[in-house]
């Protein structure tokens, strides 16, 4: 008998993994007009460099990044957390910085910001954890490449 029950509620589970499957799909196609799976109404996906000599990168030529999932919830300390949690580093989270990298500059996050709202989504969410610096101040920073600074204040 308790094969019977067992049985019965298989179909159920399969049920169940079924309509959330169609749940999924529902919301990355009504999420944005470029219908990317990383971006969704509930959740990004963001990869995380660690920031590194460019001697390093010009002799390897790879640029290492994992790939997280930044729920609407998340703060810039978690993201950091999760970020050095991913790489395998051991050291204190408030000594580094989280900076979203733009074609033409790069954001750096408020250790305040709710992350998820704070990113520009209208270029790859390609980020890079790094050591904190003294110009690491909050706010998009142009690229030297362009005519000075540019800071945008990221008030949360």
């Amino acid at each position: 008998m308790s094969t019977s029950s067992s049985s019965s509620s298989l179909p159920s589970l399969d049920v169940s993994m079924s309509s959330t499957n169609s749940v999924v799909q529902s919301a990355s196609q009504s999420s944005s007009s470029s219908s990317s799976p990383f971006k969704t109404s509930d959740f990004y996906v963001i990869r995380v460099s660690i920031e590194t000599s460019a001697a390093v990168e010009e002799t390897e030529g790879v640029i290492l990044y994992k790939s997280i999932m930044l729920s609407n919830s998340e703060h810039t300390p978690t993201v950091i957390r999760s970020a050095m949690l991913k790489h395998g580093l051991e050291d204190d989270p408030d000594n580094y910085s989280l900076v979203q990298l733009l074609p033409h500059g790069e954001i750096v996050f408020p250790s305040n910001a709710n992350v998820y709202y704070a990113i520009n989504t209208a270029y790859d969410l390609n980020f890079m954890l790094r050591r904190k610096r003294d110009d690491d101040t909050p706010g998009l920073k142009k690229s030297k490449g362009s005519k000075g600074k540019k800071k945008i204040s990221l008030s949360v």
